[in-house]
């Protein structure tokens, strides 16, 4: 008859003796609200029919709140928001730069950022003018 490893031995016996509900995979602990969430009233944004984006960002504690348009390639167009905030806040951007100019035709990342007690936390939803 073979023996086994020491090593082997001492995991079986281990396992022999271990309750069934420690060996269980434990469940991961249920996630805690995000401290920003992020809605958009649309995703199309017509600029020529003078149309605008409606955006939605609701701070589940006091934070500070920068709600801003990037571009594609990252670079911020147009800053909606910026401040203190809590509960929700409503803008809405029209398709124009920080200078008020059209933006050119493509996609658009709205970004709300919110930091409190030393947490930042990211939300974004994309539009396409």
């Amino acid at each position: 008859m073979r023996r086994l490893p020491p090593a082997l031995a001492v995991l079986l016996a281990l396992l022999m003796v271990t309750p069934s509900s420690l060996l269980a995979q434990s469940s991961p602990a249920p996630a805690s609200e995000p401290l920003v969430t992020l809605e958009t009233s649309d995703s199309l944004l017509l600029t020529d029919d003078g149309d605008r984006i409606g955006v939605s960002a609701t701070l589940a504690r006091p934070a500070e709140l920068r709600l801003r348009v990037v571009d594609y390639d990252g670079r911020t167009e147009r800053v909606l928001y910026e401040g203190p905030g809590v509960g929700e806040i409503r803008d809405g951007w029209h398709g124009s730069d920080a200078d008020g100019d059209p933006v050119a035709s493509g996609p658009y990342c709205i970004v709300a950022t919110a930091t409190a007690d030393g947490v930042t936390e990211r939300a974004q939803a994309w539009v396409t003018v």
